[in-house]
């Protein structure tokens, strides 16, 4: 399990799904904190397919014994770190106190907690 951490908080969830409109129109969404990334035309289909391959993702982490330069990865895509440096204070208030999907007109971020 990965550890989001903030300003020495610490959140108990494995990873954060966050989904927004892009500046080209289409939904985009990313994981916190692997860098995973994907975009379509629907938020449902984003989160969807972001939730499906969080699992191979973390799947590939167990088996290697959650190599750390692969457990956190830094945001690969400027819009999302845009995106990230936006939303974060807020994000983490609300997962610190265990709001573990938010929904605003600007984007919708959900946690996934530990099995």
């Amino acid at each position: 399990m990965t550890t989001l951490i903030r300003e020495k908080t610490k959140l108990d969830c494995s990873a954060v799904n966050i989904v927004y409109k892009s500046k080209n129109g289409l939904y985009r969404g990313f994981v916190q904190p692997y860098d995973i990334t994907y975009e379509d035309e629907t938020k449902e289909k984003v989160l969807s397919v972001l939730k499906d391959m969080t699992v191979q993702y973390e799947n590939g982490l167990k088996r290697y014994n959650n190599p750390s330069h692969l457990a956190t990865v830094p945001l690969s895509d400027e819009e999302d770190r845009e995106k990230w440096n936006d939303i974060s204070p807020s994000l983490m208030q609300q997962l610190v106190t265990k709001h573990f999907s938010v929904s605003t007109p600007d984007y919708y971020a959900e946690a996934k907690l530990p099995a």
